[in-house]
């Protein structure tokens, strides 16, 4: 298994530790291509033209490459979405009438 995933599948917390130490290292880009590969491997699968849509929504500079702040903006909105998408549904389930099937 990967190290950054925990037995049941949820990402680790040391894999979400971030050095805050700015003297470190510049900052590091994640190309759309890393991005979509780790959306993936966080559970979000998106189709083409979705992940293309919030990609382009929180890359700021238009480069073509996320900073770890945009990335982590990226995860927001979409876990945002899911827990939107959630809701409806468990509203629609828990009103439906009992002669909708």
């Amino acid at each position: 298994a990967d190290g950054h995933v925990t037995a049941d599948g949820r990402v680790s917390d040391d894999s979400l530790r971030v050095d805050r130490d700015s003297t470190a290292e510049p900052a590091r880009l994640v190309t759309r291509l890393e991005t979509q590969e780790l959306l993936r491997t966080l559970g979000f699968l998106l189709d083409h033209d979705t992940f293309n849509e919030v990609f382009d929504d929180v890359d700021s500079d238009g480069d073509d490459a996320l900073l770890l702040e945009e990335f982590i903006t990226c995860i927001g909105m979409l876990k945002k979405s899911v827990l939107e998408v959630r809701a409806l549904e468990e509203s629609f389930t828990r009103f439906r009438s009992p002669c909708d099937g």
